[in-house]
């Protein structure tokens, strides 16, 4: 017999969509690392998770296994279901009967809520003004001018070993941290880093890692081997600092560039040597909780800021590129109207011609209400106060979000120019400035130009 959902209901199927999401990402996991007892137990758990949704509402369970295998080759909702019979009755003869199949006679929620997986992003639906970042940051800091390889301290004759749950020895070694743990409620200063083995090599040329952009994620996680440290809330310099150690010690120092030769518009292919690479000078002091102080010289207020985390960049480059997206959607519409004007004054093209040009105008209307559409329009980007409300945790000891936001989109320029400098003068982290040699068919000598290091670092050794 159907019935309505009931509100209990209903957060139950978004518990289960939200806990099958994150099986599935596990099973990627594990199956790219092979462990074949792992990858089975995980697959019980998406059966199990399925088989819940169906015995509250079997519609809302079929389109969450569709719209996550959309994109995939994978067997239908019904075969699939078919080839876990076994397990499908075993769950609901353990339900019992209270949990028969129900479905909203007035609703389609499952309609809903699916929908909104598609085509989504963590900004969706969120108003830039009002971004809630304590749920979206953390800390920040700055090193000195040491070299990256190890302190001669740390190094010793055989590599150091940990056993992990697993009961099998990982080679690793303590590297500090650019931060010098100013950053950290903690202050760690240096921590455990296990090397690269064939089994990393799984992911690091794994093409779905990089276009998700999990990659640094997951090796971070696989690689760190201190308990008490949550890679997510590492500072994005403290994150290069490690990315360099596992990549110089797993392939050397060579490290591919393409850079263009300064004066000239002339691109050489060479070799940058990861061994020149330092620690940027790094001298402030963090309070308890990992922030800083700064006094800006207009208002003399005292803030307090944090170094961000590789999380929070990717997420401030998202919110830019959202906004991005709105001013594109102006400047097409705007292209398109004065494309329309020259066609009705123009009298060199023929008909064809014009009809051709008219359609793709059209095309690139479309393409303009939909980037309006998904990301609303923006008349300007809001790059410089998007990182600063993320960075100040403070304002004169009050910690409000909405105070801050109001702080920030009101401060003085010359206030907005000193705190930027600050954070660029103290920012923690390596400094990827290198010395290139220059071809002697091209004069020879040397010259100097800055590393890109992004999630593509280990890429260059496929």
């Amino acid at each position: 017999m159907e019935k309505k959902l009931t509100e209990n209901d209903q957060k139950a199927l978004l518990l289960y969509k939200s806990n099958y999401k994150m099986y599935l990402k596990t099973l990627e996991e594990v199956s790219l690392r092979g462990d074949a007892d792992n990858i089975e137990r995980v697959e019980a758990l998406c059966v199990e998770c399925l088989q819940k949704m169906e015995s509250i509402d079997p519609d809302f369970a079929k389109q969450c296994y569709e719209n996550a295998h959309k994109n995939n080759d994978d067997m239908s909702y019904e075969a699939f279901k078919d080839s876990n019979a076994d397990i499908f009755s075993q769950l609901s003869s353990m339900e019992g009967d209270d949990n028969t199949q129900t479905q909203s006679q007035n609703t389609n929620f499952a309609d809903e809520v699916i929908a909104t997986d598609e085509g989504t992003s963590v900004f969706d639906g969120i108003d830039p003004n009002n971004v809630n970042f304590d749920d979206l940051t953390e800390n920040w800091g700055k090193p000195e001018s040491v070299k990256v390889e190890i302190p001669q301290e740390e190094v010793q004759a055989e590599p150091k070993t940990v056993t992990n749950t697993e009961d099998s020895s990982v080679s690793y070694d303590i590297i500090p941290l650019p931060s010098k743990g100013e950053c950290y409620r903690n202050k760690k200063d240096r921590i455990k880093v296990g090397y690269l083995t064939a089994s990393d090599e799984n992911l690091i040329t794994s093409p779905n890692l990089y276009e998700s952009g999990e990659l640094i994620n997951v090796l971070l996680k696989r690689k760190v081997l201190d308990s008490d440290v949550n890679t997510q809330d590492l500072v994005s310099g403290d994150v290069d600092a490690i990315l360099l150690f596992l990549r110089a010690t797993a392939y050397g120092n060579e490290f591919p560039i393409e850079t263009t030769i300064p004066g000239t518009t002339k691109i050489i292919k060479t070799v940058a040597d990861l061994s020149q690479l330092k620690y940027k000078p790094f001298s402030l002091t963090g309070d308890e909780n990992g922030h800083f102080s700064f006094n800006l010289p207009v208002t003399k207020a005292e803030i307090k800021f944090k170094f961000l985390t590789k999380r929070e960049e990717k997420l401030l480059e998202k919110l830019n590129k959202k906004e991005n997206s709105g001013i594109a959607s102006i400047e097409l519409k705007e292209a398109v109207e004065k494309v329309k004007k020259v066609i009705k004054s123009d009298t060199t093209l023929s008909s064809a011609d014009k009809g051709v040009i008219i359609d793709a105008s059209s095309k690139l209307e479309k393409w303009s209400d939909a980037l309006s559409k998904k990301n609303g329009v923006a008349m300007f980007t809001k790059s410089v106060t998007n990182a600063m409300e993320m960075q100040i945790v403070s304002v004169n000891g009050n910690k409000d979000r909405g105070f801050i936001h109001e702080f920030v989109m009101n401060m003085p320029a010359r206030d907005s120019l000193a705190f930027r400098r600050y954070l660029y003068d103290n920012q923690c982290g390596v400094d990827f400035e290198v010395e290139v040699q220059k071809p002697e068919s091209l004069g020879g000598g040397s010259f100097k130009c800055f590393l890109e290091w992004d999630d593509y670092v280990f890429w260059t050794v496929n």
